[in-house]
């Protein structure tokens, strides 16, 4: 490398990258907890969007990490409803709900071909839906890795 006078750089570097160890573990650890514990974001009623948790603002950053870093990864966002309101409805609502999740995550930089969109609706609920408290709970988005 040559510099002239003025500190300008008259020749060009070559730079080698590898990953480190560092590097291997902390996507490995991703994997492992989004696997082990996936984010799960809950809605209000008829909302197709939400706010984030700080806890949740970490996933997707680890997320998002983790398809940046690994070239093969890809991510299943799932989205789910209560009971009310018709059959047809509810998959519409699950599929927005689970769009605004992947719509966050290709602003953040993940390309859209990475992310699959799925609606369960209602069919695939973790909760009783005979009470506000069930149907709360399965008024949500599962985001996963792959």
């Amino acid at each position: 490398m040559t510099v002239d006078s003025s500190n300008v750089m008259k020749k060009p570097l070559k730079f080698s990258v590898k990953k480190s160890k560092d590097a291997s573990a902390m996507i490995n650890a991703i994997m492992k907890e989004i696997t082990e514990n996936p984010l799960v974001l809950n809605f209000n009623k008829t909302q197709s969007n939400t706010g984030f948790t700080p806890k949740q603002r970490i996933k997707i950053v680890n997320i998002s990490t983790y398809l940046d870093k690994v070239e093969d990864a890809f991510c299943s966002i799932t989205g789910h409803t209560d009971n009310t309101g018709s059959i047809h409805a509810n998959k519409i609502l699950g599929e927005k709900r689970a769009n605004f999740i992947k719509q966050y995550l290709v602003k953040s930089g993940i390309s859209n071909d990475r992310i699959s969109v799925i609606s369960k609706g209602e069919l695939k609920p973790i909760a009783t839906n005979n009470t506000e408290n069930g149907r709360a709970k399965n008024r949500r988005v599962v985001v996963t890795i792959d």
